[in-house]
């Protein structure tokens, strides 16, 4: 006799597939849900959007729990001390993963989401920005183009010339011509050292009118050949960014991210282009629009305005003269503005200084971030991305907090938290301004930005998290040295806080690597 075939076993993995789930609307939060969830007795609710999705789709939480940051709340596991992040959502609300709080790009999380990107992105949209870095660094590297890897030699003092035209995929090594390192402390500071040219004012490529705060291409009637170049190196540059998970000490407007998104783009977003009460904006649309020039004892015909704009309003050493004019209509020249058509002439005239004064330099940048960023990948990004969170996946977070700096550190060779000299580090940190901060970032990291989600999320050598590290120098030499392939600072035994302070200061405010003897 032949034993019945026995019927299939159902796998442990396999989902328990639901037209509905049901959880959203049934599940209630506890207060005590680890990260700042809703409180108890506000439920959540179904996304509309999960009800025309497939079974094998909206069955997803019940495949992929981890996706949605279930905490194992029951039994009180987590990481002791893990920082509280609020709700943002259905799916945020649950906090973060089983992962001690980070995403990696391999993670079955991480995994699960890259199938969202393709099939529904709308859906990761409540997600905290830093899971959304590490999905959009794992989209990223999925691509055929990363097969190969190679490596960059870099002219320390011609940044922008060395890569003009290189492909700059996640996965290429850099390396300064001359010195010996590679790494991704080597990769930071050739991201920071091509912001800072970018940025420079001999070059141009790039304005700002906010004090500094974020920058746009400078508007130009005939960009030269060799400044389109560097602007699509600047988009090559994001798109590495967003690769690796870096941080470019660049901050765009929020026109110039929008654009690069293609977003809409706000009356606020035009006012911030040029804040203030003499900014564009306020001299022009809202003195226009608001009538005020009836206060000054003139009519609009007084004005003698046309459907006409300068191409920049705000040319660099003064050079006012013979400025360049663009037509907001066909033969703008010769149609005056009259009270009929002033509301059409405004709008031409805001959507002539947020993206027509800058149209060819915006599609170069666009241009160099598609060349890292598929377009596929960038359309699925406007669906679960914000324009804000945009700007910190590329720049990181705004300020340093020195708070954050020190609960993410850790102590090595002979150095303990308790210890006088670490005292010392950190009663100096705390007395610096905000500038000697970043700069004191970028000695130990290479960065002088903060990735999203705090100093818990510095990347190391091997690719992964890797903590700000203290570490006891040996040996002679009263300078302190660091290895920012390991976010490692290597302190002399100090007894003096002066000393420190002065050493300190000379070292991060080096020129290069050899200056500041970094040890690799």
């Amino acid at each position: 006799q032949t034993a019945a075939p026995c019927p299939p076993r159902r796998p442990r993995y396999a989902p328990r597939m639901s037209p509905l789930p049901r959880r959203y609307a049934e599940e209630e939060v506890s207060e005590g849900d680890g990260d700042g969830g809703e409180a108890a007795g506000h439920a959540h609710t179904t996304p509309s959007s999960l009800l025309s999705l497939p079974p094998s789709v909206a069955g997803f939480d019940d495949f992929f729990p981890s996706i949605l940051g279930r905490r194992r709340r029951a039994s009180g596991e987590g990481a002791a001390g893990e920082q509280q992040q609020p709700s943002s959502g259905s799916l945020a609300g649950r906090g973060r993963d089983n992962l001690g709080g980070h995403w990696k790009a391999g993670s079955l999380a991480c995994a699960a989401a890259e199938v969202l990107v393709d099939l529904a992105p709308a859906l990761l949209a409540p997600l905290h920005v830093e899971q959304k870095r590490a999905l959009v660094s794992a989209c990223l590297r999925r691509g055929p183009a990363l097969s190969s890897v190679g490596t960059l030699r870099v002219e320390r003092a011609r940044v922008l010339e060395s890569v003009r035209g290189a492909n700059l995929h996640g996965r290429v090594h850099i390396a300064f011509i001359g010195e010996n390192g590679s790494g991704p402390g080597v990769r930071r500071e050739f991201i920071t050292l091509a912001a800072q040219e970018l940025l420079h004012p001999s070059r141009d490529l790039f304005r700002s009118r906010d004090g500094g705060r974020t920058y746009q291409p400078s508007p130009s009637p005939n960009p030269s050949p060799e400044a389109l170049g560097h602007l699509t190196t600047a988009g090559r540059i994001l798109g590495l960014a967003l690769h690796t998970g870096d941080s470019v000490p660049l901050s765009l407007t929020s026109v110039c991210r929008k654009s690069l998104l293609g977003l809409p783009i706000t009356e606020e977003d035009i006012s911030a282009l040029d804040p203030g009460p003499h900014g564009f904006f306020a001299r022009k649309v809202e003195y226009l629009r608001e009538c005020k020039y009836k206060e000054d004892g003139l009519t609009l015909a007084d004005l003698d305005l046309f459907f006409t704009e300068v191409i920049d309003d705000c040319p660099p050493h003064d050079q006012t003269a013979n400025q360049a004019m663009a037509e907001l209509v066909p033969s703008g020249s010769s149609v005056a503005v009259t009270e009929e058509n002033l509301s059409e002439y405004l709008t031409l005239l805001c959507e002539f200084r947020a993206r027509g004064a800058v149209a060819v330099q915006m599609s170069a940048l666009a241009a160099g971030l598609n060349d890292l960023v598929p377009p596929h990948v960038l359309q699925a990004l406007t669906a679960f991305v914000s324009s804000q969170e945009l700007q910190q996946l590329l720049s990181g977070l705004p300020e340093i907090d020195v708070d954050d700096w020190q609960m993410s550190s850790r102590c090595t060779n002979g150095l303990t938290p308790s210890s006088n000299l670490t005292a010392m580090f950190w009663r100096l940190v705390r007395e610096m301004d905000p500038s000697e901060r970043a700069l004191l970032l970028r000695f130990a990291t290479g960065s002088p930005c903060v990735p999203v989600g705090g100093f818990a999320n510095l990347i190391g050598f091997s690719g992964q998290p890797h903590p700000f590290t203290l570490s006891l120098r040996r040996g002679v030499g009263w300078f302190p040295t660091a290895s920012t392939c390991a976010n490692t600072i290597y302190l002399p035994p100090y007894t003096d806080f002066n000393q420190m302070k002065t050493n300190m200061s000379l070292a991060i405010r080096s020129d290069c690597f050899e200056e500041r003897n970094v040890v690799r």
